[in-house]
């Protein structure tokens, strides 16, 4: 059992741990798909400003459909 996760298992804890007094004000989502990451970027760091791109028409109107659902007023 781990107190908490190796380094490289979630990127989100290492953010959180590793990077905890560094103000991110700005994410790229390369290959955002349908915009899960971005949901949880949005969660994590409500304050930062996401950009998502999407290359494939289809999945892209997945992501925006998915990004206006919930409401995400900074992707």
């Amino acid at each position: 059992m781990y107190r908490q996760l190796p380094r490289g298992v979630d990127p989100f804890v290492d953010i959180a741990i590793y990077l905890s007094k560094t103000k991110i004000d700005r994410i790229y989502d390369v290959g955002a798909h349908d915009g899960t990451v971005a949901l949880g970027l949005h969660r994590r760091f409500p304050s930062a400003e996401i950009h998502c791109f999407e290359p494939v028409k289809a999945t892209f109107n997945r992501l925006l459909a998915n990004l206006q659902r919930h409401k995400t007023s900074n992707v």
